[in-house]
């Protein structure tokens, strides 16, 4: 399939939702699943085993998706594929500090939770 034009792709990095108990692995298959559903074009998912779970139901949905372990890696990864254009959302939890990919990717300082 052809590289969409820039300006067109869409790009979603995911944290875990860790407070979801046993309904936790099947949440984030669903919200993988969603990403195909709101034209997601790639989803990052940040982390363990329910990023795991993330990255398949996007994976299901035909939407490229990739596990990375920190937000460190999520801002590499990004920064190597990003074209001028391009759309991030960036979603996840207060104690993930997702907000310093943000950070990274405008040439912010980096902080921690304040």
């Amino acid at each position: 399939m052809p590289e969409k034009e820039p300006g067109t792709r869409r790009f979603v990095v995911l944290g875990e939702m860790l407070e979801l108990g046993e309904e936790g692995p099947k949440a984030h298959w669903e919200l993988g699943q969603e990403t195909g559903e709101h034209g997601i074009d790639f989803v990052i998912a940040v982390g363990q085993e329910l990023a795991k779970q993330t990255a398949l139901g996007a994976a299901h949905a035909g939407v490229d998706a990739a596990i990375v372990a920190d937000n460190e890696t999520a801002t590499t990864m990004l920064n190597s594929m990003l074209q001028p254009g391009d759309v991030v959302l960036i979603k996840g939890s207060r104690g993930g500090m997702r907000w310093q990919i943000a950070q990274a990717l405008t040439g912010q300082q980096i902080t921690g939770i304040l």
